[in-house]
Formats: structure tokens, sequence, C-alpha cells
């Protein structure tokens, strides 16, 4: 007989000498608790010894392996920590249900459940971190270009954007040479979730209407952020974009594209403000909804109407619900999130727009508001880092005073969404 998870032998009533197996258990928990070992890796695919993985907290990957491998670990319930010294990715794994993929120089606390292997704990360097032992701080993914000079946008011409400059690229994410356009989720790095950014800065111009979005694979997608705007008397537009946290595979490629109305020609500019960015949310400890609607929602002239969704395209812990279908509801254990969320509206003309977010039924401190006057038009909104506690819950709010009745389109420009911080 012997425990169900570490095997570690029981004490029989009729044994002799049970200090002896006493002690044998005692030695085994405290190694099982702390000790380590080193795992050649070089022949590829591996499978840790049953011994090694009920004895050893922390499994250190080495060698030289051709390419990425699999680590099969003993389908047995247990913490422990795999470090990833082998340069290849690594997908640790019991060879059915979940994995977690490990790329070259991280360390992290796994729980195998018996079929699954979860992260319990973000990334943290091994090899690469502060002090040249991770120093504690989350191994980040992701990539910010720029222009270096001016790009001349043709009037009513959808124009995607070219990129020149590279500001910083953890893991391949560019490749201006071949695809100058775009921000590609580089293959086998784990990445299941990134959230994608873009700010564009126009040439000065007090005529037309500008606009901006953010295509994955070449269309509108869930989560995909958009805006439609008149200069509204400026001489000079700026516009800012984050789309939701988003799903993604290795791949998956995303665009900034552009669409002006000034009369003629008119530039986007290289400065600052103009720059196209990813990051990846690649944590398997991810926690976060995204709702939509799949009917237009209409809106009543000068009334606030909270959205009521009635889909969702994620929702990890239940935040909406068809009880409540205006909110996204915080759930126990979870002390900070960040909100964002868009709007496509499907009329012009006469009137304003505005957007905004409440928490519990009022504003909140850390919310914004989007307002715009004039033609149909495309609305973000984001939050800062909001403090929260259980049952909580946030609404986006829409208003148009265009004095009739109007549309919320349901399309991938429409959504709400919520991102757990802490």
């Amino acid at each position: 007989m012997s425990t169900p998870n570490l095997a570690i032998p029981h004490i029989l009533q009729s044994q002799a000498q049970k200090e002896v197996t006493a002690n044998e258990a005692f030695d085994r928990l405290d190694e099982a608790l702390n000790d380590s070992t080193t795992i050649d890796a070089s022949a590829g695919n591996t499978a840790v010894a049953v011994e090694d993985f009920y004895r050893n907290v922390l499994l250190v990957l080495t060698g030289t392996p051709a390419g990425a491998l699999d680590l099969t670990v003993p389908a047995s319930k247990r913490l422990f920590i795999v470090q990833n010294d082998c340069g290849q990715d690594v997908a640790v794994t019991t060879g059915a249900g979940a994995q977690v993929v490990l790329t070259s120089g991280e360390r992290r606390l796994l729980y195998g459940d018996g079929t699954n292997v979860v992260a319990i704990a973000p990334d943290f360097a091994s090899t690469a971190g502060a002090g040249g032992g991770g120093g504690g701080f989350p191994v980040f993914k992701g990539a910010l270009i720029k222009r270096t000079s001016n790009i001349t946008i043709a009037s009513s011409v959808l124009t995607t954007l070219g990129w020149q400059s590279t500001v910083y690229d953890t893991d391949g994410f560019v490749n201006l040479g071949a695809q100058p356009t775009r921000l590609t989720v580089p293959a086998g790095k784990g990445i299941t979730r990134a959230q994608v950014l873009c700010g564009v800065q126009w040439a000065p111009s007090s005529a037309g209407d500008r606009w901006v979005q953010i295509l994955k694979n070449g269309i509108d997608a869930d989560g995909m952020p958009g805006y439609l705007g008149p200069t509204d008397g400026s001489s000079r537009s700026r516009i800012a974009l984050a789309s939701a946290p988003i799903s993604v595979t290795d791949g998956d490629y995303f665009e900034c594209q552009v669409w002006q109305t000034a009369s003629g020609s008119l530039d986007v500019e290289a400065d600052p403000k103009t720059w196209f960015a990813i990051v990846a949310i690649e944590f398997a400890a991810f926690r976060g909804a995204m709702a939509r609607l799949t009917a237009d929602e209409p809106g009543a002239d000068s009334t606030d109407v909270a959205i009521p969704w009635d889909a969702v395209v994620y929702d990890t812990d239940a935040y909406w619900s068809a009880g409540n279908p205006t909110r996204l509801t915080i759930p126990a254990g979870v002390s900070k999130v960040r909100l964002k969320g868009n709007i496509d509206w499907t009329f012009g003309g006469a009137g304003y727009r505005h957007v905004w977010i409440h928490q519990n039924g009022a504003l909140f401190f850390g919310t914004a508001k989007e307002s715009d006057e004039g033609d149909a038009g495309v609305q973000g909104i984001g939050s800062a880092v909001v403090d929260v506690t259980a049952s909580d819950y946030f609404e986006l709010i829409a208003l148009q005073t265009s004095a009739s009745t109007k549309n919320v389109a349901a399309n991938e420009l429409t959504w709400f969404a919520i991102e757990v911080v802490e």
C-alpha cells in the first residue's frame, strides 16, 4: 500500500521496525517538496521517469534537441516546476488532455491533475530575466513597429498601412521585408490570446472624416476595434485603438487600415503617435469574457441605453448571463480588472453619439467617455485597471441624439470585454 499521488509507502499494522518505513516516507516527502533533477532532452520527445517525477519538484531540461519536443510526465496529481534550458520549445503533457508550452529560457509552476497539465503561475525567465535568474518578472512577448516617413492616403481609398521600422520584437511577430503591413502570431510560442493596438496621426486638415480599423487575417473579427469620426473642426486628427483580448493561433496576422475624405490626398504622419503593436496574453490562467450582439439593438433618442448582449465570444468564469444580459459580473476571487468596449452605429446625420462604462450603475474612477458629432461611426472605449469585489458589475452605456430611434449594429465592431488583472 502507498499514498495515491506520490506512491510513498504506508506503514503496515503488523510491521516490525515501523520507524524504517516512516523515515523513508519523511525523506521522500522532503525530496518531493525540495529536490531537483536534470533531464537530458537531446533525443527529442522525452518521458520523465516515475521516480524522478515523484521525488523532485523541479525538472531542469538540458541538452541540444533538434526541434520542439514533448515532455511527458506521469498521469499523477502533482505540483511541479519545469525549467526549460534546452534551447527549444517544450510542450509539457501527460499524453492526454491540456498541455503547457514553455519557450526556451522559461521556468513555470505547473499542476498535473491526472490528465491535464495547467500553468498556475505566470512565466518566469530562468536564464533571461533580471539578474540571470528571472527576478520574478513575467516574460513579456510582443512587438511595436512604426513609420519613419509620412505615407500619403488618397481620398476615399481604404489603405492598409505599411510599417518601416521595428521598435522591439521579442519573438518574430514582425517581418518588414516580406510582410511590412503585418503583425503575425509566431509559430510554436504557445500564444493563445493577444491584444492588438495602434495609433494614427493624420496631417493637418479640417475637412472630411477619418477612419481607422484593425483587421484579423484580412477581415473584421470579434473584438477588433474601429473608429470613424469627423474632424469636428480640429486641424489634426489623432486616433488610438485597442482590441479586446482575443483568441489567436499560430499564423494569425493583423493589419491597420485607414481611410479619409479630406477632398484630396492626406498624409498619415511618421510621428510618435503613429504605431502598431501586439501584446501576447498567453497564460493558461487568463480569465475574462467578451460579449456581443447577434441582432441590431435599437436605442431611443436622448436615452441612456445599457446594451443587452445576447451571446459571448468567450467567457472563462460566467461573467455574462442571459438573466442579466447588460452586465459583466465579477466572480469570487477577482480583485482587479480592465474593461473595453466598441460600438458600431448604423446611422448618420445630425446629433451626437456617446459611449461610456458604468460600474454598479454609476460612473467610476478609471472609466472614460467617447463623444462624436455627425456622421455614422464606430466608437471604442477602455478603462484603467479597476479595483473590484465579487458581484460588482459593469455595463456599456450608449446614447444618441439624432431625434429618432437608431440602431447599434450587430457585427464584429460591437462588443464588450473584461480582462482579469488580479
